[in-house]
């Protein structure tokens, strides 16, 4: 007796609640699909707590979406060219549809994470759990952040990434990848939303890179800093630009020496960091080689500017400003 296995192929899917449509997906042809219980449209399927959040039972992955099928490169192919920016994000509206509160990708294969960008920009419904690599990134701290920026729930690091750092033993490495996540934590916990608590994580900032080989962090802040109200967007696209400002000073000025600055007026608050490094002619530098596009438009997002000025052999100072919302006086986030 010969037996024979059915070829990889296309199947369709009809879903009860879903009169008169299909959900196209890619099946291994292998055994019969099942058609899903009937359920009531729009209910959350049964869900258990992850991490703090509420995920249901089921979720959605994204393999098929970014072509890795782990068969072959022609199955890969295919998977890519059937799952355009279109599909995916019908595929994630029938998700909520069927229940479904979470969805994971990968942050590599650049049409799925421009389609969940647009799904969240337009207030898509579902949690994103994003599995991070940086292959597609300078390092894994921008990999971070800009999950982040687009509204990840959670995230979790490739295996490889893992693997790479359990081979060279530096567990250091996952330290400050956590230490960096829970900063990103902060930025968006909305009971941080004061400029005292914008200056503590100034000086968190300053006690993390002055640990660098050769680089003194002095502080400059007033005495007296007010719990004054820093709405939660401001404080974040402001504690990542400081963040890059310094990461910059680190790894391009060849410094002795940085400098936080603090100050606040009226109706702004202004932040400096100064290095006397090697300094560079802004004119003939692309801004984005050092991060400037990057933190002015961070600043632009919430009504702020950014300001750089260098001059080759005489250091840098960048200077970020952002306005002060006092008419939420009333309202302060209450301390952790």
């Amino acid at each position: 007796m010969k037996a024979s296995i059915t070829p990889p192929s296309m199947a369709t899917i009809r879903f009860t609640s879903w009169p008169n449509r299909s959900w196209t997906c890619f099946s291994s042809g292998r055994a019969p699909l099942r058609t899903p219980k009937t359920f009531e449209a729009g209910a959350m399927l049964p869900a258990v707590d992850f991490c703090g959040m509420r995920v249901t039972r089921l979720i959605l992955g994204a393999n098929p979406f970014g072509g890795f099928s782990h068969q072959s490169k022609e199955r890969d192919v295919a998977m890519r060219t059937w799952h355009t920016r279109e599909r995916i994000l019908e595929t994630w509206r029938r998700a909520e549809g069927a229940g479904i509160n979470t969805f994971i990708t990968n942050n590599e294969s650049e049409h799925v994470v421009e389609s969940v960008r647009e799904y969240l920009s337009h207030g898509g419904p579902l949690q994103w759990i994003a599995q991070l690599n940086c292959r597609k990134q300078p390092d894994m701290l921008r990999a971070i952040d800009e999950a982040a920026d687009m509204g990840c729930k959670a995230v979790y690091f490739h295996g490889a990434q893992v693997d790479r750092a359990y081979i060279d033993q530096d567990a250091g490495r996952l330290r400050a990848l956590a230490q960096h996540i829970r900063e990103v934590v902060w930025t968006v916990n909305p009971r941080c939303d004061t400029v005292s608590s914008f200056a503590s994580f100034l000086e968190q900032q300053a006690g993390q890179f002055g640990k660098a080989d050769d680089l003194r962090c002095r502080l400059e802040f007033p005495e007296d800093i007010p719990a004054l109200p820093l709405d939660g967007q401001t404080r974040h696209e402001l504690a990542l630009a400081v963040r890059e400002a310094i990461t910059n000073v680190v790894r391009h000025a060849a410094a002795s020496e940085i400098m936080l600055g603090l100050e606040i007026t009226a109706d702004q608050l202004r932040v400096r960091i100064a290095d006397n490094g090697r300094g560079f002619l802004i004119t003939k530098t692309e801004p984005s080689g050092q991060g400037l596009a990057n933190m002015c438009a961070r600043l632009q997002k919430v009504g702020g500017r950014c300001e750089c000025r260098s001059a080759p052999g005489a250091g840098t100072t960048i200077e970020l400003c952002v306005p002060l919302n006092r008419s939420s006086h009333a309202r302060r986030p209450t301390t952790p």
